[in-house]
């Protein structure tokens, strides 16, 4: 049964990742309506909130890759996942790569697979000049 729903998880950290480089506020619909989206100790709770989070990255321009991927506690409605993130991010003439660990909650709805929770948690940060 894992093995069937997991392609189905992957695709909705794919979304948010494609969504957040985009700094596209769709990526609020990947929420439940109460969702909360954290990261660095900020809590953005509610489809209204996350999505003008998201507007506001208009600034940089980022690449998410979503790796090593495990599922964790949960069945066939509601599933803990965790993740690393690398990002990659150009903003004000710097550069930086940052690993994040990610911790989520994914519930199951007739919409497919949405966040309940989705914590961002960075784990290591390498700054430089951004290339000319």
């Amino acid at each position: 049964m894992i093995n069937d729903i997991r392609p189905l998880i992957e695709q909705l950290f794919t979304k948010l990742s494609k969504h957040v480089d985009a700094a596209d506020p769709a990526a609020a619909d990947l929420f439940l309506p109460d969702g909360v989206f954290s990261a660095a100790g900020i809590e953005i709770a509610g489809r209204d909130a996350i999505a003008s989070h998201v507007s506001s990255l208009s600034g940089a321009t980022t690449r998410h890759c979503v790796v090593n991927l495990m599922l964790g506690d949960g069945d066939e409605s509601q599933r803990e996942v965790e993740a690393t993130a690398l990002i990659l991010m150009d903003r004000d003439a710097q550069t930086a790569i940052v690993g994040a660990d990610y911790k989520s909650v994914v519930v199951r709805t007739p919409q497919g697979w949405k966040f309940k929770r989705h914590q961002v948690t960075p784990a290591i940060r390498v700054v430089g000049a951004a290339p000319s």
